[in-house]
């Protein structure tokens, strides 16, 4: 009786508070009792974030406008001839991307309100899945999870507002390099595994490295199971994977580049042209985060219990945290493909609190929803990074009564004066 009444108070909170206080106060509630159920949690979740970023004012010069015209451009295209058209030129024509546009055009006649809510009720699905997948059935707490990759890095935020296939892409990958690496996993598995990973592909090419990465460290890693056997052996053969990935992408990108960039008819030309950027400074106040910090001390304390893919993610991470600092030419491509890295991280270093008492996640969830709160909010007149917060819910993103229940009447029809703007 005690379980239905927690998981009926969690609903009624989701119904009639706006979602980021809605995620906190279940956060609290889930780590405390132990007893709000991951299914409820989850569609709540989804439901609540993806109606609080669609209610929206759509910028047509954005990327959010150009995804909308890519959207309706699918309309009276055939499945053949986007397959063609990607095999031509990848770059912004990924063959699944746009059957998922055509799916849902067809579904909606080419409603574009229809395609931005599905589009965000995929991004936060995923999300939640995947969530679920680093949960280990129950060893991490699910609700926990959610709640960081929201509020601990608000790369999903940030990026989930208008770089759909960039953060769709990234947790696709995610979720297959998980699944991959469970225990007695067989041929089957593994296969389909791949399969997953390899359609991130067809959603982004930017993930193209990462996939490469993948590929090279399961060959390096001669442990099958989920968990690594931490030995002299597998350490050596790890950093030897680390060192031999950077070696070979510095000068292979270089050369791969130079070839690309000097035919115009090449098909990988036009995405080659856009991925170029500057090399990022080297500063230790970028490692001194929060996010960081809880990084190594759960790699500390977790170090026995973490997966083959918690290795590999961090693998990954050092390898393009140290191709960002050179002069290579294809930067922001690796760049892009690092979002998988940023949101992998978040969930290695969640897992800290399995070795401590729910008073500290309780505090970890209070400190950290305070801060970023206040961070998010004194950033509402800043142009730059955070942005994106200003168009969110047209301005009802920090109105705590914006619950499932308000943002269900404001969808798309705004009849409400926003709590900071008023609706565009």
């Amino acid at each position: 009786m005690r379980v239905i009444y927690i998981n009926s108070l969690v609903v009624m909170i989701f119904m009639l508070i706006n979602p980021l206080y809605a995620l906190a106060f279940t956060a609290v509630i889930s780590v405390i009792t132990e007893k709000v159920n991951n299914l409820i949690i989850a569609t709540l979740y989804v439901l609540s974030f993806s109606l609080l970023f669609a209610n929206q004012a759509i910028d047509n010069v954005s990327d959010l406008g150009a995804y909308v015209d890519m959207y309706q451009r699918t309309e009276g295209r055939t499945i053949l001839s986007i397959f063609n058209s990607f095999i031509e030129s990848p770059h912004a024509k990924e063959a699944l991307w746009l059957y998922f546009c055509m799916a849902i055009g067809g579904i909606s006649s080419y409603n574009p309100e229809f395609y931005i809510f599905s589009t965000y009720m995929l991004i936060f699905g995923l999300s939640a899945y995947l969530a679920f997948l680093y949960s280990e059935n129950g060893i991490h707490n699910f609700c926990l999870i959610l709640f960081s990759i929201i509020f601990f890095n608000i790369t999903l935020m940030e990026l989930g507002y208008n770089l759909w296939r960039n953060i769709i892409a990234s947790i696709i990958f995610l979720i297959g390099v998980n699944k991959y690496f469970l225990i007695r996993s067989d041929l089957k598995s593994r296969v389909i595994s791949r399969i997953i990973i390899y359609s991130s592909f067809l959603v982004h090419i930017a993930v193209l490295p990462m996939i490469a990465l993948f590929e090279i460290y399961a060959f390096f890693s001669s442990e099958r199971n989920k968990y690594l056997l931490v030995t002299k052996k597998s350490i050596a053969k790890y950093f030897l994977f680390i060192f031999l990935s950077i070696f070979g992408i510095f000068f292979l990108s270089n050369s791969i580049y130079k070839f690309v960039i000097n035919d115009p008819s090449h098909f990988l030309y036009r995405a080659f042209s856009v991925y170029v950027g500057f090399a990022h400074e080297f500063s230790f106040k970028n490692y001194l985060s929060p996010l960081y910090v809880m990084l190594g001390g759960s790699i500390v304390v977790n170090w026995k219990r973490l997966t083959n893919s918690d290795f590999f993610i961090l693998a990954v991470a050092i390898i393009f945290e140290i191709l960002l600092m050179t002069n290579i030419e294809m930067n922001m491509i690796f760049a892009r493909a690092s979002i998988a890295t940023q949101i992998g991280i978040i969930f290695i270093s969640i897992k800290i609190f399995q070795q401590f008492n729910y008073k500290y996640s309780v505090a970890f969830i209070c400190l950290i929803f305070v801060w970023r709160m206040r961070m998010l909010i004194n950033n509402m007149d800043i142009s730059g990074s955070h942005l994106f917060i200003k168009e969110v819910g047209q301005g009802e993103i920090f109105n705590h009564a914006y619950g499932l229940l308000l943002s269900t009447m404001h969808f798309y029809n705004p009849i409400f004066i926003g709590y900071f703007f008023s609706p565009i």
